[in-house]
């Protein structure tokens, strides 16, 4: 009886419960007499999120069971009460890691009350309305290790709007690592709020950010100026700098910015130039530049970036240029890779319809990859390589022409 609708992983005591499905709630309480005393980490996800008030109540009294010992408690999928909730929480002071219930609203007087209760909790979240967690809940849970300012519930890009309480949040979390802009619109005086306090003298980058976010360059120069420790970037699709200028601005804010990933869409030749001439770069990643040329080569090989550079990826970019624009071409490739010494780990992505725009040459590859090869690389990728084993592997990307890595790079 115990273990129908139970998954567990076992040793002397169960310490890993997840009750699923619309079990009987004398079941929920057959299995907390039996496993509650060892069990850190509970999970429920009642059928359709309906949970009943007797299920709430057996939920409960498993809790109480494991005697304060619950590490992690997920009630994501459930309709558990804001004044159950709390019930359980005061039941486990030694929780690190809540989740609460998706559709039920926690009122901040027991967010509060949850805090208290446990001090030590380092991963958090509630249903909430209108507004992010750093905005709303976080700032009352000081053991955060991160901080997340993407809003869940609306359309994207979301933007962040209460900026005292964001700096709240900042100040409070003093353990917090990680910033969450991830399907942000981010403005200047957001990031100006993170600046100088913990969270942002620990920020190497802006976080994992997709292509719904949009950073407007104030707030990169932001960062870029008020981060200490601040050398890694990426500007996403949706983003879009203001020409060369902008990454001459960007060097005169810092020096240390050392990992650039540019996917803004209207990324020239002139800008890539700007940015290896202005700042010594030694990961760039070129991604879905549709405006480049040919040009890039001489912008690289002839900036400052040329000597530092050690890791470059030109993924379905500078293949079909507008006019009067060419291709980057086998030929280009060795170029550049002559051009950088120190270049050892290469990405060259072509779809098979700009392979064939690029005019390649066996020969040429072949110098690039023996070029690698020659600097201690691996060749993980190579096309020449497939096509003569019988074809493309279906578990290989075939628009990946090109890939090397080096170990420690």
């Amino acid at each position: 009886m115990a273990q129908r609708g139970l998954s567990s992983s076992c040793s002397f005591l169960c310490r890993y419960v997840h009750f699923r499905g619309e079990a009987d709630p004398r079941h929920d309480e057959a299995v907390g007499r039996v496993f509650g005393a060892g069990c850190t980490f509970l999970s429920a996800g009642f059928s359709a999120g309906v949970s009943s008030p007797e299920r709430i109540a057996a939920l409960d009294a498993f809790v109480r069971r494991t005697n304060g010992g619950l590490r992690t408690l997920n009630l994501y999928y459930t309709c558990v009460t804001a004044e159950a909730l709390l019930s359980m929480c005061q039941a486990s002071p030694k929780l690190t890691n809540l989740q609460g219930p998706s559709i039920v609203a926690i009122p901040d007087s027991t967010v509060i009350s949850i805090s208290a209760a446990c001090p030590d909790l380092n991963e958090v979240s509630f249903s909430r309305v209108g507004h992010s967690p750093a905005e709303t809940y976080q700032h009352h849970f000081p053991r955060l290790n991160h901080v997340n300012l993407l809003f869940d519930g609306g359309s994207r890009p979301y933007r962040p709007t209460l900026i005292d309480v964001i700096k709240e949040t900042a100040l409070t979390c003093r353990h917090a690592r990680y910033l969450g802009l991830d399907g942000c619109h981010v403005t200047a005086d957001v990031i100006e709020a993170i600046v100088g306090t913990p969270l942002g003298d620990s920020l190497p980058h802006l976080g994992e950010i997709d292509d719904d976010t949009v950073l407007e360059p104030d707030a990169i120069l932001a960062a870029a100026r008020g981060f200490p420790e601040f050398c890694e970037l990426r500007i996403p699709l949706d983003s879009t700098m203001p020409g060369p200028g902008f990454y001459i601005d960007l060097s005169r804010t810092t020096a240390r910015i050392t990992r650039l990933h540019l996917q803004d869409r209207t990324t020239t030749d002139a800008c890539i130039a700007a940015a290896c001439s202005h700042l010594r770069l030694e990961y760039l990643e070129l991604e879905y530049l549709g405006l480049l040329t040919s040009g890039i080569v001489d912008g690289i090989t002839r900036s400052r970036s040329a000597a530092t550079l050690s890791s470059l990826t030109i993924a379905y970019s500078a293949a079909n240029p507008p006019a009067p624009g060419t291709p980057l071409s086998d030929e280009g490739v060795l170029s550049l890779l002559q051009g950088c010494p120190k270049l050892k780990s290469l990405t060259w992505s072509l779809s098979e319809y700009d392979r064939a725009r690029a005019g390649l040459d066996r020969t040429l590859c072949q110098a690039i990859v023996d070029l690698l090869k020659d600097r201690g690389a691996t060749i993980a990728r190579y096309y020449f390589d497939e096509l003569d084993r019988g074809g493309v592997s279906e578990f290989v990307d075939e628009d990946r022409f090109i890939r090397s890595f080096c170990k420690g790079g």
